[in-house]
This record gives C-alpha cells, structure tokens and sequence, in this order.
C-alpha cells in the first residue's frame, strides 16, 4: 500500500516539476535519455528505475528523495536549481527556446569534467565563428 502512495506521490511530483519548468514530456524525455511514452508512464504511476528516477531528478536540479516529497503544500520549489520556475533574474529558463532548453537539461546529466570539457568545445566553436 505505501508504494502505491509513493507511485503515487512521484507521479504528481513529476507532472508537477514539468509544468513549473513549462517543459513537454518529449523534452524532459530527450534530456533523461528515455522515450516519451516511457516518461509518460512515469507522470502516470510506473516507477523508474533507480538510474533512470536519477537522471530525472538531475535534470530537474534537485535531490531523488525530494522527487517523492509526501506533502504537495509543502514542498519547497526554493530548493530546485536557478532554472526552475522560481528563477532568478539572472536565467530565465523559460525564455530560452525548446532546443536551449534541452541542451541546458543535457548539460545538468554531465559529471563536472565533462561540464569542463564541453565548455572547451563551445569555446572553440565561437572561436572558429569570431575568426569567419
């Protein structure tokens, strides 16, 4: 009975992040690297496997457990990154296109040496670009 409730819990939890962040099923899809049906089962009660719940929560920018937080009225949206729907001013998530915004959900899956590395790649490319 109590997994159900958290079936349940993570299900809303899911929907409930996604639309704060304005964000389709088939982009937090693309970003967690699984297919849009198989997100959409989990807004609907199936239950990622663990990896998977990670990535989830990594592109979200907050911790696994707090995916399965048990009180909608209490959980704290503050605690999300700057990307989510009570951004600062510096980011507006929202306002970047849909192809932005999946780079910026990929990117937050990335280990820092990767993040690095990344950086050095988009550095390069508008090097090249300043040069043309």
């Amino acid at each position: 009975m109590k997994e159900k409730e958290s079936m349940t819990r993570l299900a809303k939890n899911l929907y409930r992040l996604r639309h704060q962040l304005g964000l389709t099923q088939q982009q937090v899809a693309d970003a967690v690297g699984v297919k849009r049906s198989t997100y959409a089962y989990y807004e609907r009660n199936t239950t990622p496997p663990t990896d998977v719940l990670e990535r989830i929560a990594k592109a979200f920018g907050i911790a696994p457990g707090l995916l399965l937080f048990p009180d909608d009225t209490k959980y704290d949206t503050g605690t999300l990154n700057d990307y989510t729907a009570q951004n600062n001013s510096n980011f507006q998530f929202r306002s970047l296109t849909s192809d932005e915004q999946n780079i910026v959900l990929k990117y937050r899956l990335l280990d820092d040496i990767q993040k690095v590395e990344i950086g050095k790649k988009i550095d390069e490319i508008l090097d090249i670009q300043e040069e043309e």
